[in-house]
């Protein structure tokens, strides 16, 4: 039984990374397709061994580390990240999983709100007053979504009555049942991964590269990783709680849709982010959860 789970992991885990690697590539040329430009497509066919020589070209850089403090520290937040990203796996309904399939949702509850402290240590031990500022906004920024995502992710498991995942599959979808929490989830999960129109910690030009400015080679590579993770979990997860069908092509039009927001949609303000979460969205699930539990009960 633990020979099997140990290789169901192990598959689990190979198979999430080599994803992430190419999903990398359909980005690039995702992008690329929208700005009528060609997209990498010079290395061997049609650039196909781009996300190779991408890692090549990460790994060989030169590996810094800040000239103070204890440089085990340095590498907590990447680490954190790239293994959260791929713990949070788990919480599907694996055939040999001995308790994850049971309470896959308050799994989900736990991994990502943990995620929030890979990108503390990422800010705070570079020891940057940039990366600092640039942890500071992702974390608030992560926690005030993480909020609404909660509201809206508990009301979604209040309405099947059950933490397992696989649950969602045999019910009928949210979006016909109650449509505005997919939304709410949808546009929760592109801010908790830094997503466009939402990468503000990032793309802030006074922030410079915020929490990740000190990291290069193979720092950077794990944070790349970690965040692209999320982007596929995130579809995953929308395919599988909002549609209620997990089948590889729901999951990769949520992908094309996660892309399509970074190559369209203008980057918003950091006090409009704000005022949405708080202000429009979080009074409005709180009201809804309300009323949608008069009602079940």
């Amino acid at each position: 039984m633990w020979s099997l789970l140990v290789i169901q992991a192990i598959s689990l885990i190979a198979s999430v990374f080599l994803i992430v690697a190419f999903f990398s590539l359909f980005e690039r040329q995702f992008l690329g397709s929208t700005q009528i430009r060609f997209g990498p497509h010079k290395v061997m066919i049609s650039g196909l061994s781009q996300p190779i020589a991408d890692a090549i070209k990460l790994l060989s850089k030169l590996y810094q580390r800040p000239h103070f403090g204890f440089w085990g520290l340095y590498w907590i937040g990447p680490s954190l990240m790239v293994f959260l990203g791929g713990f949070v796996w788990f919480s599907l309904p694996l055939p040999f999983s001995p308790w994850w399939p049971t309470v896959g949702g308050l799994m989900i509850f736990l991994v990502l709100s943990m995620s929030v402290y890979g990108t503390i240590f990422s800010g705070w031990f570079s020891f940057s007053k940039y990366g600092v500022l640039g942890a500071i906004r992702s974390v608030t920024q992560a926690i005030s979504f993480e909020i609404v995502f909660t509201y809206s992710f508990f009301l979604a498991l209040l309405s099947i009555q059950s933490f397992k995942m696989s649950s969602f599959i045999n019910n009928w979808p949210i979006f016909i049942v109650t449509p505005w929490v997919g939304v709410v989830l949808f546009i929760s999960l592109v801010a908790e991964s830094g997503r466009s129109p939402f990468d503000l910690s990032e793309s802030e030009s006074e922030l410079v590269s915020g929490y990740t400015i000190e990291y290069g080679s193979i720092h950077y590579t794990t944070i790349f990783l970690g965040e692209n993770i999320s982007v596929i979990f995130s579809s995953w997860f929308l395919a599988s709680v909002v549609f209620g069908l997990c089948n590889g092509l729901t999951i990769m039009a949520l992908c094309c849709l996660f892309i399509w927001l970074r190559a369209t949609v203008p980057r918003i303000r950091y006090d409009q982010m704000m005022e949405v979460c708080w202000i429009v969205i979080l009074p409005f699930m709180v009201n809804s959860t309300f009323t949608f539990t008069l009602i079940i009960f």
